[in-house]
Formats: C-alpha cells, sequence, structure tokens
C-alpha cells in the first residue's frame, strides 16, 4: 500500500512567484538544486534576483554545471518551502544564472502535516511539576495522595547530576509534533498531571538539540493506549495545543519541523506530483 504524500503543492501565481524569489534573493537564502531522477541535491547561495526575466543568479561552487540543463529545485521562506523548474541559462567563473519556469508551487504543510517524531527522532518536552512546596515538601495539587515525592526522589538518585530545577521537571518523548501541538504518552503515575482543557506555561521541547520554550500551552485530550512492553502497561496519549506563539517561535519552529520533514525527503515526492 502506497503511503499518502505529506505534503500537497499548490501553484503561485505569476506576481506570487516573483515576489517569493525577490523574498529568497533580498534574504541572501539558499536554493537547492538537483536533476530530475537524480539522488545528489546540492544548496547554492543566492546572489540575485533579475525580476524582468525571471533569472536567479546564484554563487557558483564546485560541481558540474552545464548551460541548457533544466534542474529541480526548493528554498524555504519563513517556515514555508517552495519549489521550482528551472534551466541553467548562464554559466560564469564564479556565479551561474537559471531561468525559473512558470511551474512554481507552494508545499501546503504548515499546520495540516504532523512530523512523526517517536522513534526516529530524539525529541522530548519537559513539564514542571504540579506541585507546591511547603516547608521543604511537596504537596499534591489535589490534596490527593500522590506519587510526587516518591517520583522525585527517585530522580534524585538515578540522576544525581540534575540541579533542583531540573529536579522539578517531567521530561518526556515526544511522540508527534506540528506548527499547532504536539503529542506524548504518559502511563497511569501521572495522569493526575494532565487533565483535558487545563493549561500548561513554559513547556520546553528540546528539538535536537534546540531548545524552544512554549510559554502558553493546553491539553485538549487525553486517551487510552495499550503499552508495546511485555507487560502490556497502561499508557495515555495526551494531545497538546500551542496557543498565542509568538510569529518568531512559530517561524523557528517550523523551520526545524520543515528541515526534518525534508529528511524524509521531501523532494521525491516533489517529482513525482511532476509526472
Amino acid at each position: 500500500m502506497s503511503q499518502e504524500p505529506r505534503n500537497h503543492f499548490t501553484s503561485l501565481t505569476e506576481p506570487e512567484k516573483k515576489s517569493k524569489l525577490w523574498q529568497l534573493s533580498s534574504a541572501k537564502g539558499k536554493c537547492t538544486l538537483w536533476q530530475r531522477g537524480q539522488k545528489e541535491r546540492r544548496p547554492f547561495r543566492v546572489k540575485d534576483f533579475i525580476r524582468e526575466e525571471n533569472r536567479l543568479v546564484l554563487h557558483r561552487e564546485a560541481g558540474s554545471l552545464a548551460v541548457g540543463q533544466d534542474v529541480l529545485g526548493t528554498f524555504d521562506l519563513k517556515g514555508v518551502s517552495f519549489f521550482l523548474k528551472a534551466k541553467i541559462s548562464k554559466l560564469d567563473q564564479d556565479e551561474f544564472h537559471i531561468l525559473v519556469a512558470a511551474d512554481f508551487y507552494k508545499s501546503e504543510r504548515r499546520q495540516n502535516f504532523r512530523l512523526l517524531a517517536y522513534p526516529i527522532y530524539e525529541i522530548t518536552a519537559s513539564f514542571k511539576l504540579p506541585a507546591n512546596y511547603e516547608g521543604g515538601k511537596v504537596v499534591d495539587i489535589r490534596n490527593k495522595s500522590s506519587q510526587t515525592g516518591l517520583f522525585k526522589s527517585f530522580l534524585r538518585i538515578v540522576e544525581p547530576q540534575r540541579s533542583s530545577e531540573e529536579q522539578n521537571l517531567l521530561r518526556i518523548r515526544v511522540q508527534d509534533l506540528s506548527l499547532t501541538g504536539m503529542s506524548v504518552f504518559i502511563g497511569a503515575a501521572e495522569l493526575d498531571w494532565f487533565r483535558a482543557g487545563e493549561k500548561l506555561s513554559a513547556i520546553e521541547v528540546n528539538l535536537q538539540g534546540e531548545k524552544l520554550v512554549f510559554p502558553d500551552c493546553r491539553i485538549v485530550y487525553v486517551v487510552d493506549q495499550i503499552g508495546t512492553s511485555e507487560r502490556q502497561q497502561k499508557k495515555y496519549k495526551v494531545g497538546i495545543r500551542f496557543e498565542a506563539m509568538a510569529e518568531e517561535l512559530e517561524r523557528v519552529l517550523a523551520g526545524r519541523i520543515n528541515a526534518l520533514l525534508r529528511s524524509i525527503d521531501a523532494n521525491s515526492e516533489f517529482e513525482e506530483f511532476l509526472k
């Protein structure tokens, strides 16, 4: 059974195409080029855009290029991916020109596609433990007996290098991630801490070494899941929505998600789309 494409390609108008290529040139960004059917894909630094002729000028890097060569290309702007068809029209010692064809598309995946993080990517989310301190003791916020104190004492034993601030965090592996939210799996011991409709603050997501902090979040669902271990331990899937996200944070998150999705070879899907 073939996998459903992760990308939906939307054709842009001529003014929209010129606008995006001008933005790419102004930002001195990079455009990745490759020949259809070839595995090698190489990024080139953009030097200029000649608007009247739809010519993109790029810095020439090492490698074989030839005038008249047909190429496919892709670049990102503010977390959104664009794809194009072009032909190498001029070749100098330090630069080369590509004539961008009418075929110019935007890849729709900003909010409609989720990155399946586990088990491919090491992405974790850290939550503040929902407990208050009174006289140095941990008290459950719902006035119930809980495993909070025992859990934190256990962390001090197995991870003594953790700072006092880190010991107040519950770190969980992220299952999937998108611009609108994420999901994680929890066990029965953490179930009292995650209730649908509740607000969460300052969730820290470690996305392959980069830390992103989401100030306002909300739990949208908590559903039963069957564990995959031999003991079939009970698990629960928690869906979390990002709310009131700053534009810069959204831009960074979109860029990181798109970069990881790109590693799953969205470029191949663009070739399939063109057939």
